[in-house]
């Protein structure tokens, strides 16, 4: 089908890209530069920080993947809710895409006055959208949602940066994975949306990303990222269903699989750390790969 066809250029273009910022990492061409890894333009903002004024001396609540599971989505913050209606509310990415209800969760979000970080398939989404408008397209079915966003509700999409700062708190929230030892700023986008592991570099002094495709994944020992994170900053993050929850001194992990019939998890960081998850309603999503077996 045209769809499935454009899909796979799509797929094509990204590992083509990221090879090229690989070979020619200080290029300064518009390809490589003014994009994301999906080829998207890059938000105004690409990390955003919330100051102490902002937050206004309210609590966090910090909401792991929910990939368009609205239904679980309402009813974990309910739950949220009823310990602190007016905590200040961050989502980890990866709103929609693979289960039944993007379009609902976008305009939830926005109506919380949420703040929301992008994850890899809200960005595949943005790019899906970006060749149906530019070069006609045809969306994926399971996108078709996105020919009822407003115009405003796009715009807001569009522009919703890679990571969270909360100094006050010394709190950062990203999607995928941060590469320890370099600046914030100087992170790979495509770590951002897809980091999960690392290997140390052929000198033995630094940690360099596993990607996907690429000759990385080949040799030395694989480590979560999240298990050698320095601090001071404590990350949280989602994409690593896989994993499901993760806990280590420095970083969490939120994403447990709630679009494959896990649950949807979210966070207090300012009351000790305290966990409130739903489970899913449904399996919206066949895993490709097997998690560990439900607690």
């Amino acid at each position: 089908e045209p769809s499935a066809m454009a899909a796979g250029v799509a797929v094509l273009t990204h590992f083509f890209r990221l090879s090229l910022k690989q070979l020619f990492p200080n290029s300064k061409n518009s390809f490589l530069v003014d994009r994301g890894p999906y080829g998207v333009p890059l938000p105004a903002v690409r990390h955003k920080t919330v100051t102490k004024e902002e937050l206004g001396g309210r609590n966090l609540l910090i909401v792991g993947d929910v990939h368009g599971c609205f239904d679980e989505m309402v009813e974990l913050l309910e739950k949220c809710h009823s310990i602190d209606p007016d905590a200040c509310t961050i989502f980890v990415g990866d709103l929609v895409n693979k289960g039944p209800k993007s379009l609902e969760v976008i305009r939830r979000v926005r109506e919380l006055d949420a703040y929301c970080i992008r994850g890899n398939h809200d960005e595949v989404c943005m790019m899906c959208w970006q060749q149906h408008c530019e070069g006609g397209t045809p969306l994926l079915k399971e996108m078709e949602w996105m020919k009822q966003l407003t115009r405003e509700e796009l715009a807001w999409f569009s522009e919703l940066p890679y990571s969270i700062h909360i100094p006050s708190h010394k709190i950062l929230v990203v999607h995928a994975g941060l590469v320890p030892g370099v600046q914030l700023e100087d992170q790979n986008p495509d770590d951002l949306l897809h980091l999960r592991d690392l290997k140390r570099d052929s000198t033995g002094s630094k940690w360099t990303p596993i990607r996907k495709g690429s000759r990385d994944q080949e040799g030395g020992e694989r480590v979560p990222w999240a298990s050698v994170w320095p601090g001071p900053e404590h990350v949280y993050f989602g994409h690593d269903a896989l994993r499901l929850y993760q806990s280590y001194e420095f970083a969490t992990g939120l994403d447990t699989g709630c679009v494959y019939g896990r649950k949807l998890t979210a966070m207090f960081p300012l009351m000790g750390r305290r966990v409130v998850e739903v489970a899913a309603r449904s399996v919206h999503s066949p895993p490709t790969k097997t998690p560990p077996p439900a607690n």
